[in-house]
């Protein structure tokens, strides 16, 4: 999971509130006298700001955990083999096209480095899944 900066965290916490209106609206306009929940009023920009450190604070935490770790680590090694596949289907569409193999040689060189990095990622995961 990437690191969440406060203005980004800040954004989150009012798309909360605003979609908290909205239900409140679909609530109001379905329910019986009396029996829907009360309305959630709107945060206060104090109150937003400190959910949002809240909330950047807790991310921060679960990527220290190992569970964290273990899920970025993951992640990262799906981006590389995400990459690594896409550029193999460039170079497989040049060699169709004609290019000759000296011509996709910066293919060749990015593809190579997305397979190191998955290599990497893959031990570092066996590595995390032995720890006691």
């Amino acid at each position: 999971m990437t690191p969440l900066d406060l203005e980004d965290a800040i954004a989150q916490e009012h798309e909360i509130d605003r979609l908290m209106g909205l239900a409140d609206l679909r609530a109001a306009g379905v329910s019986w006298s009396g029996l829907s929940a009360p309305p959630h009023p709107p945060r206060t920009d104090s109150q937003i700001l400190a959910a949002a450190h809240a909330k950047i604070l807790r991310r921060a935490a679960w990527a220290a955990s190992p569970q964290g770790d273990f899920t970025s680590t993951v992640a990262s090694l799906q981006r590389a083999c995400d990459a690594a596949l896409n550029l193999g289907e460039r170079l497989r569409s040049a060699t169709a096209r004609g290019d000759t193999p000296s011509a996709c040689g910066d293919l060749v060189h990015d593809i190579s480095v997305q397979v190191a990095s998955a290599l990497r990622q893959a031990r570092r995961l066996r590595r995390l899944s032995s720890a006691p």
